[in-house]
């Protein structure tokens, strides 16, 4: 027997509201499973959406909006290193980094 639905069986004899704990931007809760009545569901148009599930939107960015951002990324990355080898060349005495 699957042994890894043991919490899903035992969750479905004993039906109860699971938050999810993940805090969402988005959203104020998020469940895994929620109790709705029925008529909640009738007003929602029978949709199942009660979960609060957030909807995550892929951003497509152009070829020079991508390269814009690789830029200014490597660069914020490239400083953050150099600031890093600085400190770490001062506690070896002094050394001298040039970047």
């Amino acid at each position: 027997m699957d042994s890894h639905l043991d919490c899903v069986r035992e969750w479905w004899d004993n039906r109860i509201e699971i938050i999810d704990g993940k805090d969402h931007e988005q959203l104020d809760e998020t469940y895994k499973a929620k109790c709705v009545n029925i008529k909640d569901i009738q007003e929602a148009d029978y949709s199942m959406d009660f979960c609060g599930f957030p909807i995550v939107q892929e951003v497509i960015f152009s070829p020079e909006e991508t390269i814009i951002n690789f830029i200014k990324t490597r660069n914020e990355l490239d400083n953050d290193i150099d600031s890093k080898l600085k400190d770490i060349m001062n506690l070896l005495g002094g050394v001298q980094y040039d970047s």
